[in-house]
């Protein structure tokens, strides 16, 4: 049975229920875009045994169409029979919302996923990424052992230079990770995932759980900043900048050291699994080598799929899905 759920404290418990439920799926993820139009619908798909799975869906119309968009979701339970908990759910969204572009895309290991689980029910691959995890379970020790040995490097010599790293809930802090950010993605040419303004209405309802590490050299100069969220066991890598190495504050290993202060911090935090947030070995291979060197598992996303349902194509379904800009 499929049934909405209203109450933001229940639908983030409930999501604490799948081990990798992460902040898109959260109720303050949701509610920080309705200011774009984007409104959420939040269901939960329960049998004898409870809830086996739940998507947080955005919903938006335009030109006539109805997309719904499921950031890193559903959700489903993936014990024995989790192919079916998962085909059950698309079901039963593809039956409310029988016309609509219904559009999932996943963040899981693309084996995690059978491509007949989502193609029987029509759904087509538009596209899929990279990432890397880093397991939290272990101590501080394997995981610093775990690091490439130039990276370790650059750990080692943030450590022993006059950088001062800082904690701060955000958003303080946050203006200035942008402004960085901003002027980092023209320089190295790639866009920044999070956009600015949904970050300001997010964050602040992540009070805690939302935070910016900030890198001051000695002279009191911004030199790297970065935002890290924890949505239960997960923590991810949302925004990072840094000033180039021509900058005359500049200090290697400034990034390295907010890096290794944020896994820390997630850790405590309860987190066991660390999202490095994609790797882009073409697009952008300093801050690829950068994230790879850190020791992560590989992890080949099973990425955004989409279901058009009646005549709309899957190619102005994509179209459709990058103008509209729900992430």
């Amino acid at each position: 049975m499929l049934s909405s759920i209203e109450s933001p404290e229940e639908w983030d418990a409930l999501c604490g229920a799948f081990t990798d439920a992460e902040f898109t799926q959260s109720f303050a993820w949701g509610e920080a875009r309705r200011p774009d139009g984007w409104v959420p619908l939040r269901v939960a798909l329960r049998d004898g045994t409870g809830v086996v799975a739940a998507a947080q869906c955005l919903v938006k119309s335009r030109y006539g169409l109805q997309l719904v968009y499921c950031p890193r979701g559903p959700v489903w339970q993936k014990a024995a029979g989790g192919d079916d908990a998962l085909g059950r759910m698309l079901d039963a969204l593809i039956a409310r919302l029988p016309r609509a572009v219904l559009v999932c895309d996943w963040y899981v290991d693309r084996d995690h996923i059978s491509d007949l689980v989502l193609r029987r029910r029509g759904f087509r691959p538009v596209g899929a990424g990279i990432t890397a995890h880093l397991d939290l379970r272990q101590d501080l020790a394997a995981i610093r052992a775990g690091f490439h040995k130039k990276w370790r490097n650059d750990l080692h010599k943030g450590e022993e230079s006059a950088i001062t790293i800082t904690r701060h809930d955000a958003p303080d802090r946050l203006d200035d990770l942008y402004q960085l950010a901003g002027t980092t993605a023209i320089r190295k040419g790639f866009v920044v995932g999070v956009p600015e303004p949904v970050a300001q209405r997010f964050v602040p309802m992540f009070s805690g759980d939302a935070v910016v590490f900030a890198a001051t050299a000695a002279d009191g100069v911004l030199v790297s900043a970065a935002l890290m969220v924890r949505f239960h066991q997960r923590a991810g890598y949302l925004v990072g900048a840094s000033v180039p190495s021509t900058h005359a504050s500049f200090q290697r290993g400034a990034s390295n050291l907010i890096q290794w202060t944020a896994l820390q911090w997630a850790q405590a935090a309860g987190a066991v699994t660390y999202n490095l947030e994609g790797l882009d070995p073409a697009g952008n291979p300093g801050v690829f080598h950068f994230k790879d060197r850190m020791g992560g598992r590989t992890i080949h996303q099973k990425g955004t799929w989409v279901r058009t349902g009646l005549s709309v194509t899957t190619m102005a379904a994509q179209a459709l899905l990058r103008r509209m800009r729900p992430v």
